[in-house]
Parts: C-alpha cells; sequence; structure tokens
C-alpha cells in the first residue's frame, strides 16, 4: 500500500510543479500572415547560410493554415551555419522550420522546396518563434535561396554593403569547391528582385577578378547582351523593386 501511494506521489509531481511554478506551453508551429519580406530584407531579423546535413522531414500532419485555409504542412530540416549574413546565431548547427504549400496552383512543392538536399548550400530568411527558427514566409520557395556555387564557409562580405549586394555577390561567387560550369550556372540565373545594379556590379567585378578566363568572358558577355538590348546600366540603385 504504501508502494502505491508512493507511485501515485511521484507520476503528480510534474503537475504540482507546474502549478507552483508555471510551465512554458508549448503550442504547435503554426502558418504565420507575412511580417517581413524577402524583397526588402533589410528589415529581416536573422539571413543565414548554411549547409543542409540532412533532407527535410514533415515535423507535423498536413493541416489548413489558419489565415488563409490552404493546406500547408510543417518542415524541419538540419543546417550548418556557414554564414550569418544579418541578425545573430551563435550555434554551429541549427533546426529550421517551414511551411510547405500542398494546395492547388502552388510552385511551392516542387521537390527543391519540400526535399532540401543535403549538401546543398541555402540562403535562409528567418524570424524566431517559441525559441525556434522559421522561415519568414510560409508556402513559398522566395525566402530560401539555393546557392548554385555551392558552400560558402570562406566568404567575406564587404564591410557596409548593402544586404542585397552582400546575397547577390555571394550568389555570383566562387564557393569552396565551386567548378567553371557552377560559376557559368550561377551567371545564367542570377537573383534579380532587388533590380538590376546589384547583379550587374557582381558581374562586373566576376569580369574583372574571376580567375577564370572562362568564367570572367562568359561574365562580360552577360553584361554586353543586357546592354545591347536594354542600353547602358545605371550602375547606381534604381528603386526598381
Amino acid at each position: 500500500m504504501k508502494y502505491l501511494r508512493f507511485l501515485c506521489i511521484v507520476a503528480l509531481l510534474p503537475a504540482t510543479v507546474c502549478i507552483w511554478w508555471g510551465c512554458e506551453r508549448r503550442d504547435p508551429m503554426a502558418p504565420l500572415p507575412p511580417h517581413y519580406s524577402p524583397f526588402y530584407p533589410d528589415n529581416v531579423p536573422l539571413i543565414i547560410l548554411g549547409e543542409v546535413l540532412t533532407q527535410a522531414h514533415a515535423a507535423a500532419a498536413q493541416h489548413k493554415s489558419e489565415w488563409d485555409t490552404r493546406p500547408v504542412q510543417l518542415m524541419t530540416v538540419r543546417v550548418r551555419v556557414e554564414q550569418v549574413l544579418q541578425g545573430e546565431e551563435h550555434r554551429r548547427e541549427v533546426d529550421i522550420s517551414y511551411f510547405t504549400d500542398l494546395g492547388a496552383g502552388s510552385y511551392s512543392t516542387a521537390r527543391v522546396w519540400k526535399d532540401l538536399y543535403a549538401g546543398h548550400s541555402e540562403i535562409f530568411f528567418l524570424q524566431k518563434d517559441r525559441g525556434q527558427l522559421r522561415t519568414i514566409c510560409d508556402g513559398w520557395r522566395s525566402c530560401i535561396l539555393w546557392v548554385r556555387t555551392g558552400t560558402h564557409y570562406n566568404f567575406k562580405a564587404e564591410p557596409g554593403a548593402p544586404i542585397k549586394d552582400v546575397i547577390v555577390k555571394l550568389l555570383l561567387s566562387r564557393g569552396d569547391h565551386t567548378t567553371d560550369q557552377e560559376m557559368t550556372d550561377a551567371i545564367d540565373h542570377p537573383e534579380w528582385r532587388w533590380g538590376n545594379p546589384p547583379v550587374f556590379k557582381a558581374m562586373k567585378q566576376l569580369a574583372a577578378d574571376e580567375k577564370s578566363p572562362a568564367v570572367r568572358t562568359v561574365a562580360l558577355e552577360r553584361i554586353k547582351n543586357f546592354e545591347r538590348h536594354n542600353g547602358p546600366i545605371a550602375w547606381e540603385p534604381c528603386g526598381c523593386i
């Protein structure tokens, strides 16, 4: 009888402690209305460049978003931090959560969005939620950018450069083990969301400083082709977002 009384006390102890001290309620993560935009990166709380370590996996069952009723599913991926581009994050490895949109007409269900590939380098636009890291937008690939030139553990951002210039330059920079073909692929798929000037500023630097003659030639050709069809490039910010 004393043994049964002891077991009951042990079983009730966690609840008693929560009543006495209070316990943090860990509600499941839910889709949020957008508070930040990857088109205005200056306002994003945390932007990190990270190498994906494990295939993304579902962290919850599919359900409907409370704010726009679209079907979504929470995904989680383990990432090794290469660079903190904006904000503060001191951990070497982090788990990042995001919602993928499963509804009709959504492009976010592409495999590269649902299953971020191990070994890929990605730029994540993030905010914190209940102490966890999550992307600033739910269901869209626009807040996770694939870095075609691979990992950049030794990348050095230009001091004082606008974050959009840092990101565009990184996307067009030779990484730790980048091939000429990967560099050419990156030149052919630049990030235009912040207008022409950041892209062509990075390409102009490639045409002048890239160690590979073949890559320098491709960068110069892209600049000339653009100017041939659109006129001289306005190298100052054009406000054309």
